[in-house]
């Protein structure tokens, strides 16, 4: 009888302290999974339109050949205005680019400084903003 009474006793002291043992490590899992979910925002927030969405019209103001850049009155005299080389960014992630007066509409990202011209292909087109200017590498373009 003597091991059933000293059994409850002992498990009596187990359910009273452990109650509030449970309550506190429930109050921190709780806190940690806020946490978690705090960090995943603030991650899925930052990876979202982490960069500044061009507007409107860039044209080619120039272009890079071997280390030569050619100017815009290099381009204007080769036939290359601001009507048939362009890029107009519209809403959505949407632009039209235009090149030798050939147009084709498709989509874009940004991320951070970073822009990408979708194409069907998968052959990309990937530059960099730089305030009112794009620099494709090879094409640079200026907001007009």
């Amino acid at each position: 009888m003597s091991n059933i009474f000293y059994k409850t006793a002992a498990m009596g002291t187990r359910f009273s302290g452990g109650a509030s043992i449970y309550k506190e490590e429930l109050k921190m899992k709780r806190t940690i999974a806020l946490l978690i979910v705090l960090i995943f925002g603030i991650t899925l927030l930052a990876s979202c339109g982490g960069g500044t969405a061009p507007k409107g019209k860039y044209v080619l103001t120039a272009m890079v050949d071997g280390g030569i850049v050619y100017g815009k009155e290099i381009l204007l005299s080769i036939g290359f205005t601001d009507d048939n080389a362009y890029i107009e960014f519209k809403g959505g992630g949407k632009c039209k680019m235009v090149f030798a007066g050939e147009g084709i509409e498709t989509s874009y990202t940004v991320s951070e400084k970073t822009i990408t011209i979708n194409f069907v292909d998968d052959d990309n087109l990937t530059g960099e903003i730089d305030g009112n200017k794009i620099n494709f590498g090879y094409m640079i373009f200026e907001k007009k």
